[in-house]
């Protein structure tokens, strides 16, 4: 992954301890590239989270989908299935 160009000429240090001189107040164009490539990785990260969170939600819902009756099923078959949809639509609601 290449290095990102960053809009930014120079920003101000927030980093003012007694432990840092203060010879550097001002950050180079590649420190600040790089957070702001760990600002949009953490994001990116999120995101596929919650989107791994949805797919994993709709994957199990769709796992346990009504089973249709077919015109060639017989009767109790058809009974059967209603009834295995009754008890599934139960359990995915509780």
């Amino acid at each position: 992954m290449g290095r990102a160009f960053s809009s930014q000429t120079a920003a101000l240090s927030t980093n003012t301890s007694p432990e840092t001189p203060q010879l550097r107040k001002y950050r180079t164009l590649w420190e600040a590239s790089s957070e702001h490539q760990l600002d949009e990785a953490q994001k990116v990260a999120a995101q596929a989270d919650y989107l791994e969170r949805l797919k994993a939600e709709n994957n199990q819902r769709g796992v346990f989908k009504p089973l249709q009756a077919a015109s060639d099923d017989i009767p109790s078959l058809t009974k059967i299935k209603n009834k295995i949809n009754q008890v599934v639509e139960r359990e995915l609601v509780q």
